[in-house]
């Protein structure tokens, strides 16, 4: 079945651009924000009928402008903003969750998380046929952004144990140029994480998943278990990226872990420091004191 005309997709901020670029020419597809499709809050969560829309006219509104669209979600966000969703849109929605960095959905090897009525599945085939790999999970949308989450749950608890190995290495003398080595030979080292083992080392942790990003979805991942399981390393993780965003590292990458404790602007000396041993090969000179440290 070939796209159907209007096809909109809705995307996060950060793959907007890179989506436009590659793929409209081609296909007759609409990126809009989240917010666009009405429901959607800053959080991820659904936002319910407020005291300004009481009868939830404006979610209303928004899904009879889409009115002859099929609607696909690629944000990642939490089941119950999905379910509002299928609600305004029926099966004309889809979810569509992305599996992988900005860069390999540029280039293909990234993988879409679908889910969605079986009707808006085989129309959109051909759009993930033209750059990415697709693992469908029948027709609930919900179960495709539970997978997006428990995938970034194991993503940022993985960050947070290998920024504690970088930490503690650098505790005990060893420079930072034998431990990104150590890293990139080491099997240990989750091979989703390989194309950060830059960014780890890099003072100014210059990446495209930031640490408020970081605690957004891990508090998402927190919810889906409601108390009936406890999540100790995710809580965890969750109050570690908590302190780096209260640091001010909060439009850093999500590796500004290994800086716990540093306020972003007292840590510059530190790791400038430690940027010059990186790319020299020299002995690592002892640093300040870190304040806040995690026993």
């Amino acid at each position: 079945m070939p796209v159907p005309p209007g096809a909109g997709i809705c995307l996060g901020r950060w793959l907007s651009l890179g989506v436009r670029l590659r793929h409209n020419a081609r296909t007759d597809l609409r990126v809009v924000r989240p917010t666009a499709l009405g429901g959607i809050g800053r959080a991820g969560q659904a936002q319910g009928n407020s005291a300004d829309d009481p009868g939830g006219h404006n979610r209303q509104r928004h899904a009879a402008r889409w009115a002859q669209t099929l609607v696909v979600n690629t944000a990642t966000v939490a089941p119950d903003a999905i379910t509002a969703l299928v609600k305004a849109y029926g099966d004309r929605f889809g979810a569509a969750e992305i599996l992988g960095a900005p860069q390999a959905v540029r280039s293909g090897a990234a993988t879409f998380v679908v889910g969605g009525p079986a009707s808006a599945r085989e129309a959109l085939a051909p759009v993930w046929n033209v750059f990415a790999g697709v693992l469908d999970v029948g027709d609930r949308p919900e179960t495709a952004a539970i997978m997006k989450l428990l995938n970034n749950q194991m993503l940022l608890a993985q960050v947070a144990v290998i920024a504690e190995t970088v930490r503690a290495g650098r505790a005990a003398g060893i420079d930072d140029t034998t431990l990104a080595a150590t890293l990139r030979e080491s099997k240990m080292m989750p091979e989703g994480l390989r194309n950060r083992i830059e960014v780890l080392f890099d003072p100014d942790h210059a990446g495209w998943f930031n640490s408020v990003q970081a605690v957004k979805d891990v508090t998402l991942a927190l919810e889906l278990a409601q108390g009936g399981a406890p999540l100790p390393v995710t809580e965890a993780a969750r109050d570690a990226y908590r302190q780096v965003v209260q640091d001010g590292w909060q439009t850093h990458d999500v590796t500004t872990l290994v800086e716990y404790g540093r306020l972003a602007g007292l840590a510059g000396a530190a790791a400038l420091s430690r940027k010059t041993t990186y790319e020299t090969g020299r002995t690592q000179p002892p640093g300040p004191p870190r304040v806040g440290s995690m026993p």
